[in-house]
């Protein structure tokens, strides 16, 4: 008896273990493939995206055509200020997502520049004793530290200002917060974009998932004293965009004492 109830468990283990190895084997967890036209392509600052998906198409190995799908997630300007490399994404019907890079040609426009005085607030005075070079940054920012930590009440404010936001959205959105609004370096002073991101949350897709389709526009020049003004957001695998939560970069000349 013992060693029949020994052969049916075995004959039941058999069964489930090639069940779990037909669906397995089954399951889509190929992403698609993303593929650029040969066509040289010029990107301006403030063009519609559109343009960088002419020609770009993506199939996937279940689903077929998925050209549907793709989106850009990213435009960043290259140091030259000629070239952006441009951040693509696709999926399938699986939700596998693909993501490929490409680089264009790239018109900077205003963004590249600081911003002009009368968008960045209280400025420097005139006839102050204020270094040269730090025209359009807001008198503040010269007067704080210039390390780039952002403090409590930082965060407090950019969490206020990104839930704020986030409420007029619709439900199921991804909320992005950043750890300030605003960041204070000196001119050649380092800054990781990715760093000042606090958290992304959503309904269905954890953060590292998120944290890969972040996108940020906007440019900026450690080496030009100026205010620049960056934003981010991020779409979630459903196709649903977050808030946008802005980030003022103030790039400035120290005062030499």
């Amino acid at each position: 008896m013992n060693k029949w109830i020994v052969n049916l468990m075995g004959v039941i283990c058999i069964a489930l273990i090639a069940v779990f190895v037909y669906i397995t084997g089954s399951e889509d967890r190929k992403e698609p493939t993303i593929t650029f036209p040969s066509t040289e392509v010029t990107y301006s600052e403030g063009m519609d995206k559109d343009v960088l998906l002419e020609g770009v198409t993506a199939t996937d190995d279940k689903d077929g055509d998925v050209t549907d799908s793709v989106q850009v997630t990213a435009v960043l300007p290259l140091e030259n200020g000629t070239q952006a490399c441009i951040v693509y994404i696709a999926k399938d019907q699986a939700n596998n997502v693909a993501k490929k890079e490409r680089t264009v040609n790239y018109e900077g426009g205003q963004s590249q520049s600081p911003l002009p005085q009368e968008d960045t607030g209280a400025n420097v005075p005139e006839g102050s004793d204020m270094p040269a070079g730090t025209e359009g940054v807001p008198a503040s920012a010269l007067l704080t530290d210039l390390s780039g930590t952002p403090t409590a009440e930082d965060a407090a404010a950019a969490q206020a200002a990104a839930q704020q936001d986030h409420e007029a959205l619709p439900a199921g959105s991804p909320l992005i917060v950043l750890k300030a609004l605003q960041v204070n370096i000196a001119v050649g002073g380092s800054f990781s974009q990715l760093e000042y991101v606090s958290s992304i949350t959503d309904d269905k897709d954890d953060q590292d998932r998120l944290f890969r389709n972040i996108i940020i526009d906007g440019a900026y020049d450690v080496n030009t004293p100026g205010a620049y003004q960056l934003v981010y957001y991020v779409t979630d695998s459903d196709g649903n965009r977050s808030n946008q939560a802005g980030l003022t970069l103030n790039v400035v000349q120290p005062q030499v004492q």
